[in-house]
């Protein structure tokens, strides 16, 4: 059992209001065609500098990895399978095998039937050799199967990760509803509540995986589950592995008044729902039995918004160095972004990296890019517009600027003498050019609005480049001149 004395430390901490914001968010690949609910993004693991983005209804997209890509290809469709509800079932995760380049196994984790009964499953499917943008629809493979309580359209988990010791974590919530009425999170005899933990490389007993001889249960024989790693958990929507320390972390997302944060180790149990964060449940219980118990490591209230608390990644990239072993994670709710600093022991700090007074997202899940630098998930309008985004450092002069905010209009387009040029931005523009076929630049004075006379530089008829940056995107568009 691993206890926490770290309580005063975490009320001072949890929201930091006084925190100036010194990060912002700009679109990774402002070019793409946005996502309907994504929910998670990996790079394919062979080389080929590809990615695939899973999205909640089914579907599974793969993208060529470039600032400038403007395509993307159907990976494999789900969408016929996987329950239809925009609540929290459906396709929840992926996971690439680690010996993909020998197998070419991926693993995905979702939900199907209705809501008068929903299922959830692991199953395994094989990508392509001669066509590698696609999965072979017949090589699925079921690892794991189990039944949800009937009804209920929440609280499924679905993270998939494998960890440094090649063993397959995934996570399930307790099943859904408020408050686990049936109690899930501390029955061991079930999967929901839980982190489980397969050997999908060594199948024995009859299933399509293995049980790792260190799981708590596996040498249990009076109906606990076998391939429970971790448990007393409410709803483990991201969890995710320190690349360098090997440590998991979790976010498990709460209930009524507080979120947390966990470092998951095999056999703990972490107390839902006896406790709600560092604190009993239900809240009217003012003195719970707290024995056998593994508390978090952080927690923060539901106010200014944050209601729900979503699973980040401890930052190991190296452009931006200060954040260099903070957990970053985010709230679903609010769509703020925070930094964890923890030594081993005690959190040392909680910051704001981005924040927004009224905030026109949410933050569902975050990945990372091929040199391990943070790359946030935003949904606007309920998820029906999903981008990927970049956590850029932009100093502490230009806090809380979104500068995924740049667009540029040309009006009119094509003109003979004079056009309109408007660059709308959250913050100051800082280049415009014009580029003619020949590749010569013609500088103009940056400024949000900028009457263009063609004549005043003996322009000819023709089509241009205009490019323009506010230092952190830069948008291109064609502009024609004619006489």
């Amino acid at each position: 059992m691993r206890t926490s004395l770290i309580l005063p430390l975490i009320v001072a901490l949890c929201i930091a209001p006084g925190v100036r914001a010194q990060y912002a968010l700009e679109e990774a690949f402002p070019n793409l065609p946005s996502f309907a609910r994504p929910i998670e993004m990996q790079f394919i693991p062979d080389g080929s500098n590809r990615f695939i983005v899973v999205e909640q209804r089914g579907r599974v997209w793969v993208v060529d990895y470039d600032a400038n890509v403007s395509t993307r290809r159907m990976f494999l469709d789900l969408s016929k399978l996987v329950a239809q509800n925009d609540n929290e079932v459906g396709l929840l995760g992926a996971a690439f095998d680690p010996n993909f380049q020998q197998n070419h196994y991926i693993y995905f984790s979702y939900d199907t039937g209705t809501s008068a009964q929903y299922y959830s499953l692991i199953v395994r499917y094989t990508v392509s050799t001669s066509t590698p943008d696609s999965i072979i629809p017949s090589s699925a493979t079921t690892i794991l199967t189990f039944t949800q309580p009937p009804t209920f359209p929440n609280h499924k988990g679905g993270c998939l990760r494998f960890g440094p010791d090649g063993y397959l974590y995934a996570s399930f919530g307790d099943g859904g509803s408020g408050g686990d009425p049936y109690k899930n999170g501390q029955n061991t005899t079930n999967f929901m509540g839980k982190i489980l933990r397969l050997d999908v490389e060594h199948p024995s007993g009859g299933n399509n995986y293995g049980i790792p001889p260190t799981n708590p249960f596996a040498n249990d024989n009076t109906g606990k589950k076998k391939e429970i790693f971790a448990y007393g958990l409410r709803n483990t929507w991201r969890f995710s592995f320190d690349d360098e320390s090997g440590a998991l972390w979790a976010a498990d997302v709460g209930q009524d008044l507080y979120e947390e944060i966990d470092l998951i180790f095999v056999g703990e149990n972490y107390g839902w729902n006896r406790m709600e964060g560092l604190h009993c449940y239900p809240p009217s219980v003012t003195d719970c039995d707290t024995t056998g118990l593994t508390m978090p490591i952080f927690e923060y209230p539901h106010t200014s918004g944050n209601v729900s608390i979503t699973g980040g990644y401890v930052h190991r990239g190296r452009k931006i160095v200060p954040l260099d072993g903070v957990y970053v994670y985010g709230d679903a709710g609010s769509g703020r972004i925070w930094g964890l600093t923890y030594n081993g022991s005690v959190v040392t700090s909680n910051v704001i990296l981005v924040d927004k007074a009224t905030p026109t997202y949410s933050i569902p899940a975050f990945a990372l890019d091929t040199d391990n630098e943070i790359l946030p998930i935003k949904w606007t309008n309920n998820g029906s517009v999903g981008r990927i985004m970049r956590l850029v450092s932009v100093g502490s002069g230009v806090a809380n600027k979104d500068y995924s905010d740049l667009s540029v209009t040309v009006t009119p387009n094509p003109f003979s003498s004079e056009t309109l040029i408007n660059a709308t931005s959250a913050c100051p523009i800082e280049s415009m050019s014009l580029t003619d076929v020949f590749g010569r630049t013609l500088r103009l004075e940056p400024s949000s609005q900028v009457t263009f006379r063609s004549h005043d530089f003996g322009l000819s008829s023709g089509v241009y480049v205009l490019s323009v940056s506010n230092g952190k995107r830069t948008v291109t568009q064609h502009v024609v001149i004619t006489r």
